[in-house]
């Protein structure tokens, strides 16, 4: 996660923005491990919730690696307006898969 929001901010930086956001569009399914890992800032959340949501209308699944619940996302995201849409497109038709103690 960190790595691709790296990579969209220094797109913005160069012009190559629309090109490497593909780049996060186009995989069958996109694997985003350290979600949660440290706090996003106002762009960070755009970013995120641009490809989140490219990929809810395209039904491109997202594996989401975190190491919070839903519950404690708000810590990580500026205000709550950005959470909650971004959870929202997220869990809209999720599968989950939870390890649970012995």
């Amino acid at each position: 996660a960190a790595d691709m929001l790296e990579d969209l901010r220094g797109a913005v930086v160069v012009g190559t923005y629309r090109r490497v956001l593909r780049r996060y569009l186009k995989p069958e399914v996109l694997f985003l491990e350290e979600f949660g890992y440290a706090t996003f800032d106002v762009d960070d959340t755009g970013h995120l919730f641009r490809v989140v949501s490219a990929r809810h209308e395209a039904r491109a699944p997202i594996l989401l690696a975190a190491n919070t619940g839903f519950k404690q996302w708000r810590r990580f995201f500026p205000d709550e307006a950005h959470s909650v849409a971004t959870v929202d497109r997220l869990i809209c038709r999720v599968y989950l898969s939870v390890d649970l103690p012995q």
